[in-house]
């Protein structure tokens, strides 16, 4: 079965341009597993927290302030 959130963020595609020729900087990450990341065995690797973790060393990364 295909992932549902995978038709969500494929629609997102079309959403980008605009958002960047109104001047944001826009952001895609994708899932963890998916795409061009590496799929960790552990289930531990999934959690909310860890997601989110993810996701703050995603924006540091990326010198996107607070």
């Amino acid at each position: 079965m295909r992932d549902p959130s995978s038709a969500c963020r494929y629609g997102w595609r079309y959403q980008i341009k605009p958002w960047v020729s109104l001047g944001y900087r826009v952001v895609v990450p994708d899932k963890l597993g998916y795409g061009g990341t590496d799929k960790p065995e552990d289930a531990s690797q999934y959690t909310p927290k860890k997601i989110c973790d993810d996701m703050a060393a995603l924006l540091d990364l990326l010198q996107i302030p607070k």
